[in-house]
């Protein structure tokens, strides 16, 4: 059997190519669904209305670090606020701006936070990660 293994430098070079080329727009869902490779776009239901607005993410504020093994994108803090009731939300995911394709890691919540009022918020830290060993 073979090894294959992503140098460093590829995962650095593949990063710079995607998350620091094109902005992402993160988004929200509220549907309770098991995430696996195959999950498309398709499968997450967006959360809708009560102040809810998916956030653009410029792709030149990305830091790109090295881990060593791997390699990861951050963000700046995002706040989700909301002005009524918007039920549970089940996680996050990233998107391109015309919500037309699916990128990067689908992100599901221990819990799902439950939005009962305008006071409630949803804090995410964008984090890319990928590992080059298999």
């Amino acid at each position: 059997m073979s090894t294959a293994v992503y140098p460093d430098a590829e995962l650095n070079q593949e990063f710079t190519d995607t998350w620091k080329v094109n902005n992402r727009v993160l988004r929200l869902f509220s549907n309770n669904l098991t995430i696996t490779s195959g999950t498309v776009l398709a499968n997450l239901t967006e959360v809708v209305g009560n102040g809810y607005a998916a956030i653009t993410l410029t792709a030149a504020s990305f830091t790109l670090t090295n881990l060593g093994p791997g390699c990861k994108c951050v963000y700046a803090l995002q706040t989700f606020s909301f002005t009524g009731p918007a039920g549970p939300i089940y996680g996050y995911y990233y998107t391109n701006a015309g919500n037309t394709a699916l990128y990067g890691p689908i992100v599901k919540f221990d819990s799902p936070f439950n939005i009962l009022t305008s006071a409630n918020q949803i804090k995410i830290t964008p984090d890319v990660r990928k590992f080059g060993g298999f």
